[in-house]
C-alpha cells in the first residue's frame, strides 16, 4: 500500500485548523491503470487521520484495498454535512481522483454518518460520475437529525430552536427531498436498528423506500465504532457487484 496526499486547489477552507481540503489516497500494491476508486466521506468530528488510526475506519480502507480499489479520503470538517462548501470540495476531490488515479469515468462513494449528505448531494448533481454508494449509518434526512445532533446544527450555524430557519436553509440540500432522483445509482446501506443519532427508520428505511437502496440491517446496532458487523455484507456486495 502506498499513500499519497495533496491539497485540493481551489478548495473551500472554512476550517483551516483541521486541514480542510486535504485529500489522501491509499493505493493497493497491485494497481492497474483502470483500477476503480472509492472516495470516503467521513462523519462529523472525523477526518483523514481516523482512517489511519481508528480500527473501525481502517477496516473500510483495508476492505477496499483487498478488492483492488484505490481508497481516498476527503478532509471536509463539519462541511461533511453537505453544506455548499462541502459539496464544492467533494466535486474537486472526485475530479482529481478520476484524473490522476484511474482511467475510469466513475467512482464509488463510501459515506459514513454525516458524510451521507455530501455523498447524496454529489450523486444528485453528478450521476454520470457515481458508480454506486456505500453507506455506514449515513444521514439521509437533515431535518430529522437537526433536533438530535448539535454537530448538524453547528455545521449550518443554527441553534436548537431555529428549526424553521434551518428547514428553509436546507430546502435544496436535504437528501430526503430528492432521493427518488437517485434510484438509478446502486446503494448498499448498513444501518443499526438502535441508532439514536441517525435513526434507522427516518434515514435507512427512507433510503430503501425512496431511493431503492439495498439495506443491510444490523439488529440492535448503535451509532458507534465498536460494532464491525456494519462491514459484514454491504461493502462486500457493493465492491464485488460494482466492479463488473
Amino acid at each position: 500500500m502506498k499513500i499519497y496526499e495533496s491539497t485540493l486547489a481551489g478548495a473551500a477552507v472554512r476550517y483551516p485548523e483541521i486541514g480542510q481540503g486535504r485529500l489522501s489516497a491509499a493505493i493497493p500494491d497491485v494497481c492497474a491503470e483502470d483500477s476503480p476508486v472509492v472516495l470516503a466521506l467521513h462523519g462529523s468530528g472525523r477526518g483523514i487521520e481516523a482512517y489511519h488510526t481508528i480500527p473501525f475506519y481502517i477496516r473500510q480502507r483495508d476492505i477496499c484495498l483487498s478488492y483492488g480499489y484505490t481508497f481516498a479520503v476527503l478532509q471536509n470538517g463539519p462541511d461533511t454535512y453537505g453544506t455548499d462548501e462541502g459539496l464544492h470540495n467533494t466535486v474537486l476531490a472526485a475530479e482529481e481522483l478520476l484524473k490522476k488515479y484511474t482511467s475510469q469515468r466513475t467512482l464509488i462513494l463510501w459515506a459514513t454518518s454525516a458524510g451521507g449528505v455530501c455523498a447524496f448531494r454529489y450523486a444528485a448533481g453528478n450521476p454520470d460520475k457515481v458508480r454506486g454508494i456505500i453507506g455506514t449509518f449515513p444521514v439521509a434526512d437533515l431535518a430529522n437529525v437537526f433536533t438530535l445532533l448539535s454537530s448538524c446544527r453547528a455545521a449550518y450555524d443554527r441553534k436548537e430552536g431555529e428549526y424553521e430557519a434551518f428547514a428553509q436553509q436546507i430546502r435544496d440540500k436535504n437528501p430526503a427531498s430528492f432521493l427518488p432522483e437517485l434510484r438509478n445509482i446502486p446503494m448498499y446501506i448498513a444501518h443499526g436498528t438502535l441508532d439514536r443519532a441517525v435513526p434507522y427508520r427516518e434515514n435507512a428505511l427512507l433510503l430503501a423506500e425512496k431511493a431503492g437502496a439495498h439495506l443491510y440491517t444490523v439488529e440492535d446496532g448503535v451509532h458507534g465504532t465498536a460494532d464491525f458487523r456494519y462491514y459484514d455484507h454491504a461493502p462486500h456486495e457493493a465492491l464485488r457487484t460494482l466492479r463488473k
